[in-house]
């Protein structure tokens, strides 16, 4: 858990929440995620990305184990750095 933290204010993310059907993201004003990737995760599963203003990604899944959670994040982690 705190690598992921680690891993997101390095990105720019202000604040990561994940429940059992989704989640969102909150990007401080200066993130460096990369702009790109972020683009092409919403174009490619627009009803699972879904951004909510300028600075909130918001995420639909259904999936009850944390472990798997914490694994979806580091691959969106991993996606959004630049």
């Amino acid at each position: 858990m705190a690598e992921l933290r680690q891993k997101a204010r390095a990105i720019g993310i202000r604040r990561v929440d994940f429940g059992d059907t989704g989640g969102r993201i909150e990007f401080n004003e200066d993130t460096c995620a990369n702009p790109v990737a972020l683009l092409e995760m919403i174009q490619r599963n627009p009803f699972d990305y879904k951004l909510q203003g300028p600075h909130k990604l918001r995420l639909t899944f259904d999936e009850e184990s944390v472990e798997e959670r914490m694994r979806i994040t580091a691959e969106i982690l991993d996606k959004l750095s630049p």
